[in-house]
């Protein structure tokens, strides 16, 4: 179906409390002479009377957020792109690089399939690393990181690998690695780290993956070492395919236990899949002060990340701040 200057599908890709996905390409595309450039269409709409007040700021968000970092800051191959941006009957849209798969779907958390080797799992959050490094260091805090922003330019699980494995079928897109979502990231500006960081006052996010310091203080909290601590989250899950905490169980007695670990850092920290050098890692990730956990920089330099590298990340790049036109 038409949608302004592109074509779309009519059933989402997904959807989410502010937008919905969908799949679409240029109307103008001369698809005989070419093949089909697929992109991602996000339209931004209220899913909940609670966020009906919320698109447009959904949508002015991470607009701004990926201007900084595609147009500013040269972009960054593990990063979504933005292609364009216009607007159908007073709904905004943003026009993203498609992606066909996300870590979440590949992990497949809930059933019993053996996880990831490490070294995988390495791999793709290497590459996720150096998106979160290069956004952080153009002052771009993306406050809503899980496993679902995490996203395949190819689709690691599709058919036609060399045994039909996960991890098989991973090793061929690990550099597709996209890190999608801004829609609740905080820009913040160089004097901010002087003074001790960008904070925030919001309570956005996934609630499983939330730093415990998120809503706690009418002060705010520090917006870099709260991604770092949902960092630390997809890592765990990347390596046990489990999320470290039952925080939405139905059983009161578990839930105030996961509520009282969460707030102290404790994971399971002998869970299979975590080896002695990725525990001295995740303890960094899950400190409680939020003054005490490592920044992107200090963490690119950890030894589960310097490990026998297969590859290097496309872009253990820097931003490239180009003045605004």
């Amino acid at each position: 179906m038409a949608d302004g200057p592109f074509l779309r599908a009519a059933e989402p890709l997904g959807d989410g409390s502010f937008s919905r996905v969908y799949l679409g390409r240029p109307c103008t595309e001369d698809t005989e002479r070419a093949p089909r450039t697929h992109v991602a269409i996000k339209v931004y709409v209220a899913q909940t009377p609670r966020a009906r007040a919320g698109p447009w700021a959904h949508f002015d968000a991470e607009r701004a957020a990926l201007y900084r970092l595609q147009e500013m800051c040269g972009g960054h191959p593990n990063v979504v792109r933005m292609v364009s941006t216009y607007a159908v009957a007073d709904e905004p849209r943003l026009v993203l690089g498609y992606c066909e798969g996300n870590l979440l779907d590949v992990l497949r958390i809930e059933t019993t399939q053996p996880a990831f080797e490490e070294h995988d799992a390495r791999e793709v959050m290497r590459h996720f690393l150096a998106a979160l490094r290069f956004a952080h260091a153009a002052h771009v805090y993306h406050g809503d990181l899980k496993l679902e922003n995490v996203l395949f330019e190819r689709n690691p699980i599709a058919p036609g690998g060399p045994d039909g494995s996960p991890a098989q079928l991973m090793r061929q897109h690990l550099s597709t690695v996209r890190v999608a979502d801004w829609g609740f990231a905080t820009l913040g500006t160089p004097l901010d780290a002087h003074l001790g960081g960008t904070r925030r006052t919001d309570t956005n996010g996934t609630h499983t993956y939330v730093a415990p310091e998120v809503g706690t203080s009418a002060h705010g909290f520090d917006a870099a070492r709260a991604d770092v601590w949902s960092f630390g989250v997809c890592l765990y899950a990347a390596l046990t395919k489990r999320l470290p905490w039952a925080l939405h169980t139905r059983d009161p007695e578990r839930a105030a236990c996961a509520r009282a670990d969460h707030a102290a850092g404790r994971y399971p920290r002998h869970a299979e899949g975590i080896t002695p050098l990725a525990r001295d890692l995740l303890d960094r990730l899950f400190e409680p002060s939020p003054w005490l956990r490592p920044t992107t920089e200090e963490l690119c330099v950890h030894r589960w990340f310097t490990a026998t590298p297969r590859k290097a990340p496309a872009a253990d790049r820097r931003p490239r701040v180009r003045a605004a036109p």
